[in-house]
């Protein structure tokens, strides 16, 4: 009797350290430092650099929503009201029971 035969898939191997797979680690302590850097930028009247420290924030840790926030602030007072409504979007999804969630709706109904 001849038997057909088998295709047996490879099995996966693990990443090694050339592989394209990328691993993002959070660092909630840099993303807290540049947003606080981002914030008196934006109090300052330096929307441009507060732009700037936000973005490096988000970079440092994506889930860090004061970032976000803080980026939305900025780019409303950049003038910018399709990031600044992005940016408030993704802190409303990020932080959905913050205590200031309602402030940041009625800028967003503000933006439209």
């Amino acid at each position: 009797v001849d038997a057909a035969p088998v295709a047996v898939a490879p099995r996966p191997q693990p990443p090694d350290a050339g592989s394209a797979v990328a691993v993002v680690v959070a660092d909630r302590g840099k993303a807290e430092a540049l947003g606080q850097t981002g914030l008196k930028q934006v109090m300052s009247g330096d929307a441009r650099g507060a732009i700037a420290s936000f973005q490096a924030a988000i970079r440092a840790d994506r889930s860090y929503a004061p970032a976000q926030r803080g980026l939305g602030l900025a780019y409303e007072k950049n003038g910018d009201n399709v990031r600044a409504a992005r940016a408030f979007r993704e802190y409303v999804r990020l932080a959905p029971n913050a205590r200031d969630v309602a402030q940041i709706r009625a800028r967003l109904e503000k933006l439209k």
